[in-house]
Formats: structure tokens, C-alpha cells, sequence
């Protein structure tokens, strides 16, 4: 009986444990999605972009238009350290000068008031968020994938821009040219070896590295490329949705053999033009892929692509808007056809 007396005691002289919130109130304001969140909305977009299959003449989005204010910088958001606050400046001022930015540099984008989701011609994505606080504009940047240094260069572009400044990208400096010695031609050979090797499995990421080895063996201008492999690489153009990172690559690989002279005439099917003026119909969609299918139809016959100045036009139209490389590619080619 005593005991439970001194238990009781003990039990009631103990502290009351209590939560307890550390910090001042959290904004009113609605807060700017984090980065998971952000991943979601692009891994969206994509499968939106997959699925789009129809002849579109949709609607070109001049620049980046806000359609409200931007929200309220809130104290519990974590910023990422490629930043920037802007005193004074104007919202929609701000978000014009980085789509004008991003449109010299052919960065496609896609918009949705504060956040903006760009890529690049080398695969690299990343987020764009604008936030307002009492004074100033704050342009944030997120990587989402893709080579951190490109990614690095990007979003200097942007944060300069921002401010109304101008920004040269710094490219990686070419590798010193090597003397040709007697194994120079077998490394060569082996890589490409490699490669088509690489482009036979049935895994998409050792299919994806094998693309992505022959753009740039296919620089070259004595890169040739067997019957079989060759097939497999237009296989990829010709199936494969626009949205598809291994449609892109096999692109790039035609275009470069296309400008060396090295694609035999008997490859050139009517098949294949018909997927790359897809490809120009869908620039809104996809503007790199349309830059490079530009690019592989200017090397056709002028009586195969004259039938489709429709398409041309479509992607003239989305290059004028928002990026510089389409509007000079569809621009040249829509000059051969009419001349």
C-alpha cells in the first residue's frame, strides 16, 4: 500500500510533456511546391506528351505570361543555393527577360505561372520558381536531372538574366588533337563496336548508352554504320514516341550522318520522312526533336519535303517564339522548299 502511495507521488510530480512549435507563424500564403512535388509535375508533363498523338497547330505561348501573383516567399521554405533576390523589380518583367533568356539559348520550357520547367538540347530539366517577397523578386533554381555542370551553366543563364544582365555559357574546351598512331583506327573500331553491342540488349538504359556513344562517334566524318544497326537506329525515329529520350539520340545520330554524306539514299524511306514531319508538327511539344528533324529533311530532295509546308510552318512558328536553333533550322528549310 505504500508503495502505490510513493508511485502516485512520483508519477504526479513528473514534468507534463507538451509540443511546442518553435519559430513565428507560418505564412498565409499558399507555399511553392518542393522538389518532389516539382519531379511529379514534369513526370506528368511527359506521360501528357506521350499520349499526344494528334496533328496539332496548338497554341504558341509567347513568352512566360503570369496569370497571378506570385506567391509569398515563406520562412520555412528551403531555397535552393542557385538564387537570387531581385530589389524592386517587376514581376512579369522578371519572368519575360528569362523566356526571352531561354529562348536565345534553345531551352524549351514549359510555364505555369511561378515555375517553369525547362530542358535542354543535352537532356538536362530544371525548375524555375519565382517568389515574391516584401521588396524583391527571388528567382530560385532546381537541377531535376541531368549533368550538374551543363545544369550549372544554365542556371547562371537564368539568374543573370533575371537581373537584366547578359551571360556568355562557358563551353568545355575541345580535347587537344592526338597523333594518329597505328592503334588509333582499332580504338575507333572497338568503341563502335561497343556500342552497337550496347544497342542490342533489351535493356532500355544499355540501349539509351548506345545511342548516346554513336551521336558523337557519328561526328566523325568517316563514321559508317552497318545495314543492321543502321535499321535499328531508324527503328527508333520511326516507333518510337517523340517524347522518348532514344527517339532524340537516334535523331541526332541522322542528322550527323545526313550532314557527312555517310546515310546510304536506299534508308531514306517514305516512312521515315513521315516521322520526322511528325516530329516538326508536335514542335510545340517538343522543339528539340523538330530542330533536328529540320535539320535530317533539308538534306532530302526538295520534291519529298515540298508537300509539307504546313508542318514547316508550324515549327517556324514555334522556333519564333521559344527557340532560336528551330526558327533558324525550319527558316532555311522552308526557304529550300519555296525557292
Amino acid at each position: 500500500m505504500s508503495n502505490s502511495n510513493e508511485n502516485q507521488k512520483i508519477a504526479q510530480a513528473m514534468p507534463i510533456m507538451r509540443s511546442i512549435r518553435i519559430g513565428s507563424a507560418p505564412s498565409t500564403m499558399p507555399m511553392m511546391p518542393l522538389r518532389s512535388t516539382i519531379k511529379q509535375q514534369h513526370q506528368h508533363q511527359q506521360q501528357h506528351q506521350q499520349q499526344h498523338t494528334v496533328k496539332v497547330a496548338s497554341r504558341v505561348v509567347p513568352s512566360w505570361k503570369l496569370t497571378s501573383e506570385l506567391p509569398e516567399l515563406s520562412e520555412l521554405y528551403p531555397l535552393e543555393r542557385c538564387h537570387i533576390e531581385i530589389e524592386g523589380a517587376d514581376d512579369q518583367q522578371v519572368a519575360t527577360r528569362i523566356s526571352n533568356a531561354l529562348k536565345k539559348a534553345s531551352i524549351s520550357a514549359n510555364f505555369e505561372n511561378s515555375t517553369a520547367i525547362a530542358t535542354t538540347m543535352g537532356h538536362v530539366t530544371f525548375a524555375i520558381n519565382l517568389f515574391r517577397t516584401r521588396s524583391a523578386v527571388v528567382v530560385e533554381c532546381q537541377r531535376l536531372s541531368g549533368c550538374s555542370y551543363s545544369y550549372c551553366q544554365n542556371a547562371k543563364l537564368v539568374l543573370k538574366s533575371a537581373k537584366g544582365e547578359q551571360h556568355r555559357m562557358v563551353s568545355i574546351p575541345p580535347c587537344p588533337r592526338m597523333v594518329r598512331v597505328a592503334s588509333f583506327e582499332a580504338n575507333k573500331t572497338e568503341a563502335l563496336q561497343i556500342a552497337i553491342d550496347l544497342l542490342q540488349e533489351e535493356r532500355i538504359d544499355a540501349q539509351r548508352m548506345g545511342l548516346e556513344s554513336l551521336v558523337h562517334l557519328s561526328e566523325d566524318s568517316s563514321f559508317r554504320l552497318d545495314q543492321a544497326p543502321c535499321e535499328t537506329v531508324l527503328d527508333h525515329i520511326t516507333s518510337q514516341s517523340s517524347a522518348d529520350p532514344l527517339h532524340h539520340s537516334a535523331l541526332h545520330i541522322l542528322a550527323n550522318m545526313l550532314k557527312n554524306r555517310s546515310m546510304e539514299e536506299r534508308f531514306l524511306t517514305d516512312k521515315l520522312v513521315s516521322a520526322l514531319v511528325m516530329d516538326m508538327e508536335h514542335a510545340n511539344a517538343n522543339p528539340h526533336n523538330a530542330h533536328l528533324a529540320c535539320e535530317c529533311l533539308a538534306h532530302f530532295e526538295r520534291q519529298r519535303v515540298s508537300f509539307f509546308t504546313d508542318a514547316i510552318l508550324v515549327a517556324s512558328e514555334s522556333g519564333k517564339s521559344s527557340h532560336a536553333l528551330l526558327e533558324a533550322s525550319s527558316s532555311l528549310l522552308l526557304a529550300n522548299v519555296i525557292r
